[in-house]
């Protein structure tokens, strides 16, 4: 039989152990959110530098290749030059393609989570001309 003190200790480290073990639940969950919400920003960067090039010159740069391999997008469309539209790699370090032509582009992803309260639905998503963001089957346009 434990004493009092013997309960109390126990206690004390069953509880402390449930925090903990809760606690790095929590932050893993919290941290796989974060990696969601950096890819789309990302996305999202790339998708403006892309309309604000087709402002400019009446259509799309050409090309088609991973942006975690880096990228620049230029007044010479994917190669450097004067004025610089987009300059970098993903910093989520996650697969973005992109494929594009004069008329039009897509980016496709995959997210870590769904986000159902946001209408996501499904982790594999594109976003198209125009910033356009389709998830799961409502994935159609594009080049």
């Amino acid at each position: 039989m434990l004493t009092h003190e013997q309960r109390l200790r126990a206690y004390t480290l069953t509880i402390l152990g449930l925090v903990i073990v809760g606690g790095v639940a929590f932050n893993i969950a919290v941290l796989s959110r974060l990696s969601d919400i950096r890819l789309m920003n990302d996305v999202r960067s790339f998708s403006n530098a892309l309309e604000r090039y087709k402002l400019a010159y009446w259509s799309y740069p050409e090309g088609s290749f991973d942006l975690r391999d880096g990228a620049v997008l230029s007044e010479n469309g994917f190669a450097r030059g004067q004025v610089t539209y987009y300059s970098g790699a993903m910093r989520s370090g996650k697969k973005v393609l992109f494929e594009g032509n004069a008329d039009g582009y897509r980016l496709t992803f995959t997210l870590r989570n769904t986000w159902p309260a946001q209408g996501i639905t499904d982790r594999k998503c594109m976003m198209t001309t125009r910033a356009q963001l389709y998830c799961g089957e409502a994935q159609n346009g594009g080049p």
